[in-house]
């Protein structure tokens, strides 16, 4: 880790704690500072804020326009940059030299073939994982996303529930099976269960399995995801199960966490096993679930050629699950906390406008989305997003909403697991107009191969908007819709107005 200042002024800042008049005097307005890719990148930037800050404050000086600049390499991060003091964070320019990259993933080395299965690998997770029953949901293969074990509700191993209700018997806390299968599974607590419709899907995890006096199986859901799953959605019979895991159980391509700190992989080919082997590929696990986030006010801040990559989302994983209403927005408990932190609750009435109307016995529904690798919101003003790359991401790649006169230009949104860009918020529906995303420019983007796991994704997302622009971005590959507009929660006129 580390990072260089131009200008002598720099080793002064380094080594003392405060700033004296003579550099002050020698302060040049543009400051350049560089952040090499060794450690934790992230408290060398939190040192350089710290600087900055001390810059425009000891010396009077807020117009300087400092350029951090992030060298070629990976930069991880065990946390997410928060940019949320104007004074520490407005008016700087962040660059990324090519092949910069901001990563939220720790690499998983340490593999060996599997002594039960040559054809899989295994190796031990590290210690970000350390104690979870519910390991990684994506795992990076150098530049292939591996895909966690699925399979069909019919199959032997699943317990075979048939949706006809042969074999099991659908209950307020799940199910209870005729068959034995679900007691082997090696990490219960790890497993999946996904409804699937037309293109939303819903997702509860098991929270335990066990076994009932007749030689069957009681399977224990997550609530409240699992109750309010069958009011809103109804939650039955899956389409699918997943992380059941086991070896026989793995197909090429996939991967497995066995609850006990070991990940499981099976290789597409014995090239690309001996390359796992000797490090020659790279592994990643994501980790964080935000990279880079600007809030408070934070203003005039460029952001330009860099990656994002490898981040979580594990919503999932939570006792609300993923009750997908429409484009990546789930429905949630109002009480719940996930619904409280959003602010909003559509109830009575309302609620049916939401598409809950089967929420009302519960007090309605609160909406939220999935996480995104940059969040840009909180009254800023003046924000560029420029020539930067988002992609093997756990959630969406950018979310913008309650910032003004912004613009997005020439990135590239790819691979991710949710959408590309997210203009706005569901819950600003019918709030103050001021926290409407005013002015915003999104232009001459790429969008592909987008909503890799959750299905029911746009490539590009807009709620709400005042005076903006949509023009000359390709948007290809997704599984969904290029482009959902005003969505799923209905919006009079003026909260989206003058758009193109």
């Amino acid at each position: 880790m580390g990072f260089k200042m131009y200008m002598p002024v720099a080793l002064l800042l380094l080594s003392t704690q405060s700033i004296t008049v003579s550099a002050c005097k020698d302060l040049v307005t543009d400051p350049v500072f560089e952040v090499t890719p060794f450690g934790d990148s992230g408290a060398a930037i939190h040192k350089i804020r710290e600087h900055i800050a001390d810059l425009r404050t000891s010396c009077h000086n807020t117009s300087i326009s400092p350029t951090i600049i992030l060298k070629n390499g990976i930069h991880y991060l065990t946390s997410s940059i928060e940019l949320r003091d104007p004074v520490y964070d407005s008016a700087v320019t962040w660059k990324g030299e090519p092949g910069a990259v901001i990563s939220g993933g720790v690499p998983v080395t340490g593999w060996l073939e599997h002594p039960s299965d040559s054809s899989i690998v295994i190796a031990p997770l590290p210690s970000a994982f350390a104690n979870k029953t519910i390991g990684p949901r994506q795992l990076y293969i150098g530049t292939y996303t591996a895909r966690v074990t699925a399979h069909n509700p019919n199959e032997t191993v699943a317990g075979s529930w048939i949706n006809n209700g042969t074999g099991g018997i659908l209950t307020d806390e799940g199910f209870e099976l005729d068959s034995s299968a679900p007691l082997s599974w090696p990490n219960p607590e790890g497993v999946e269960l996904r409804l699937d419709e037309h293109y939303p899907q819903s997702r509860c995890m098991v929270r335990s399995v066990e076994k009932t006096t007749n030689g069957g199986t009681r399977v224990i859901m997550a609530q409240p995801c699992w109750s309010f799953g069958m009011l809103v959605k109804g939650m039955g019979y899956p389409s699918a199960i997943l992380n059941i895991g086991g070896l026989t159980q793995l197909s090429a391509g996939e991967f497995f966490y066995d609850g006990h700190g070991h990940v499981l992989y099976k290789p597409r080919n014995k090239e690309e096993s001996g390359e796992i082997i000797t490090g020659k590929i790279l592994v990643t696990a994501p980790v964080a679930e935000r990279l880079f986030s600007l809030q408070g006010g934070v203003e005039d801040v460029q952001v330009q050629g860099i990656t994002f990559q490898h981040t979580a989302w594990n919503g999932v994983y939570s006792d609300d699950g993923y009750l997908e209403r429409y484009s990546g927005v789930q429905y949630v408990r109002c009480d719940s906390q996930a619904g409280e932190e959003t602010g909003k609750c559509f109830a009575g009435g309302d609620a049916c406008n939401a598409g809950c109307c089967g929420a009302t016995p519960a007090g309605g529904c609160a909406l939220r989305t999935s996480e995104a690798a940059m969040v840009i919101t909180g009254n800023g003003n003046n924000i560029l997003v420029e020539n930067c790359t988002f992609q093997f991401l756990g959630g969406w790649g950018l979310l913008m909403s309650q910032v003004s006169y912004s613009t997005i230009s020439r990135n590239l949104f790819r691979n991710t697991s949710g959408g590309g860009l997210y203009l706005g918020n569901v819950n600003e529906t019918t709030s103050n107009m001021t926290l409407k995303p005013t002015g915003i420019v999104v232009e001459n983007n790429v969008v592909e191969n987008t909503g890799l796991e959750y299905q029911g994704t746009s490539g590009i997302m807009l709620f709400s908007a005042i005076n903006s622009t949509i023009r000359n971005n390709r948007v290809a590959h997704i599984p969904y819709t290029a482009i959902t507009f005003v969505w799923p929660v209905p919006q009079e006129d003026s909260y989206n107005r003058n758009l193109t």
